[in-house]
């Protein structure tokens, strides 16, 4: 049993109230297994939604008025009979018993669309008795106890479920990362506790800054029994169960910094180190006809008999020692695994970000056709040849810049060209009309005469008035049009990067293989170990010949495997209470 409380709160009742009916677009109503309403005094959806956001409306100073979570069960508790309608009825009113909610407006709904049975919870903030707003303070430990105490009434399964109070076991991985590994199909990793990441801090800073390569950093920190892996845009030091941050080893343990002083990036790295430890064999791992694609590799990888690196790794007679053999090659084939799915990670991340960034070129495309299409239509109407008061335009700009450019336009608009409107006269004949009247008063009567008829003529007002707004158009169409550019600029890149994606993910697989050679063989590893662990005995460890520091962590190893083991075993004997087989929902 565990909860969630999404990063994204409802911004309408109604909008959330019809997806969780199953009445929005690619969702359906069977999904609902029951739904229960509160303080609403019916069950239909749209009126329910419409009452709570009207009292909703009544508070104007909660920004936030609509509140969702979600209480999630275990699959295998649901197999054994454990989680039917009664037992969620019961959790949820005691859910919102305890959450302090009983007043409030709240929408309840059961899904069954999944594996594991849920309950979603659309809660509205605002008390139809007080009116004021129920605090988020404090939320996910109300939640995070409650979820223990009621696994425990209940005898439900809440092993996997995140910290989020002081005094809950460090064991405890994060949602997020209990998810991740779910849906990658391997054991969720939990961080170092603050005292263990001090003591790793100190034993171990030293060697980021001895090192002179990734090797060498790689051999130190395995004498330690700490592994790099790759994760999300940097590296995580693991000890095979725990994990923390590069960036926790302290100031001056920097990835990208890392990168620049060994003069190798990690990935590429990560690459040749499979190949050394595979030596030849990497070269069976390569395809033997470049023309294949990938699903007919896939397919040969699967068909392929022989397992290329059984042989590598062979018993020791001790069984500590095997122990410690079988663990170290576990972290290698995990690091290599790690590396393989940043990989494709970055693949699918590249490929996504292609996409948006084209459509955004287009938008940008579209945007500038706009702007450049009000400024002619601006230029048109002041100039008697647009496209070339254009052109002037542009020359200015390339002399003067942007902004003298503009300047100058707003102070002479006749620099780029002749104005409409001048039906007698030009301005250069004007000018030289008064030079030569002098003060002649019949001269300059005449030529004021004709100034003042070409004034009058409406397409001369119309210029003079779009005048005012030339140099505003011309900045929007600038702006657009670098915008455009800097559009393109940043397709370039995302194509550099997706290029260099390709290439990491193509380096490892011709060291290690095609995913499903990798995946094989990074179970047979696991399975070595989950031997070698079951061969040895708390003793057998303690009296090992080995650095204190190594025993401490297959201790730690032997320890966690022997509370997996226990509970399995309950879980099997819960089953057989309700004559049920759990192997079957084994992981």
């Amino acid at each position: 049993m565990r909860y969630k409380i999404p990063s994204r709160q409802p911004a309408s009742f109604k909008a959330s109230a019809l997806y969780l009916t199953g009445r929005a677009h690619g969702v359906k109503p069977d999904r609902v297994a029951w739904m229960e309403a509160r303080n609403l005094e019916t069950t239909d959806t749209v009126k329910a939604a419409a009452r709570m956001e009207a009292l909703a409306a009544q508070n104007t100073r909660c920004k936030t008025p609509r509140y969702h979570f979600v209480i999630t069960f275990d699959p295998k508790d649901a197999a054994a009979g454990k989680v039917d309608e009664k037992a969620m009825r019961e959790i949820a009113d005691k859910t919102v018993e305890r959450m302090g909610l009983q007043e409030h407006q709240l929408l309840i709904y059961a899904h069954r669309d999944t594996e594991h049975p849920h309950m979603h919870f659309l809660v509205n903030r605002i008390s139809p008795i007080t009116g004021k707003a129920w605090s988020r303070e404090d939320e996910g430990r109300r939640l995070v106890a409650h979820c223990r105490d009621m696994a425990r009434e209940y005898g439900l399964n809440i092993a996997k479920e995140r910290s989020r109070e002081k005094g809950l076991s460090q064991d405890t991985p994060s949602d997020a990362e209990y998810w991740k590994a779910r849906r990658e199909g391997r054991e969720p990793q939990v961080p170092f506790g603050k005292d263990e990441l001090a003591g790793l801090r100190t034993e171990i800073k030293g060697h980021f800054f001895e090192a002179r390569g990734w090797d060498e950093l790689i051999e130190r920190l395995e004498r330690h029994g700490i592994s790099l892996h790759r994760k999300g845009q940097g590296l995580v030091l693991t000890d095979g169960d725990r994990y923390a941050k590069l960036s926790d080893m302290g100031k001056g343990v920097r990835f990208a910094e890392m990168e620049k002083r060994f003069g190798e990036r990690f990935d590429d790295f990560m690459a040749r180190h499979a190949r050394d430890r595979l030596g030849d064999r990497a070269k069976e791992n390569e395809p033997d006809d470049p023309g294949l694609t990938e699903k007919q590799r896939d397919t040969l990888a699967k068909l392929d008999a022989p397992r290329p690196f059984d042989s590598l790794y062979k018993p020791a007679a001790d069984p500590v020692q095997e122990l410690d053999n079988a663990d170290m090659e576990f972290r290698f084939w995990s690091g290599i695994e790690a590396s393989y799915r940043h990989a494709e990670g970055r693949i699918q991340y590249g490929n996504r970000r292609m996409k948006g960034l084209h459509q955004n070129v287009q938008r940008q495309k579209g945007w500038l056709t706009r702007r450049e299409s009000s400024l002619m239509d601006g230029l048109a109407r002041v100039y008697r040849d647009p496209e070339a008061a254009f052109a002037k335009w542009a020359e200015l700009e390339k002399q003067l810049g942007g902004w003298d450019a503009d300047r100058a336009v707003a102070k002479n608009p006749l620099i780029l060209g002749s104005v409409r409107g001048f039906r007698y006269l030009s301005m250069q004949d004007l000018r030289t009309g008064y030079q030569r009247a002098g003060k002649n008063p019949l001269a300059r009567g005449i030529m004021k005469d004709l100034d003042m008829m070409g004034e009058r003529t409406a397409a001369r007002r119309e210029a003079q008035r779009m005048t005012k707004y030339l140099v505003e158009r011309r900045e929007k169409w600038r702006d657009a049009k670098a915008r455009v550019h800097d559009a393109h600029s940043k397709v370039e890149k995302a194509r550099r990067d997706l290029d260099r994606a390709l290439h990491d993910f193509k380096m490892l697989q011709r060291s290690t293989g095609v995913p499903e050679r990798l995946r094989a063989t990074l179970v047979r590893s696991i399975k070595r170990r989950s031997r070698a662990l079951g061969r040895v005995n708390e003793k057998m460890i303690r009296e090992a010949k080995m650095a204190d520091e190594r025993k401490q962590q297959l201790h730690e190893a032997w320890r966690r495997n022997e509370a997996r083991r226990i509970e399995r075993e309950r879980q099997r004997e819960r089953g057989r209470a309700f004559g049920l087989d759990l192997d079957l929902f084994d992981d």
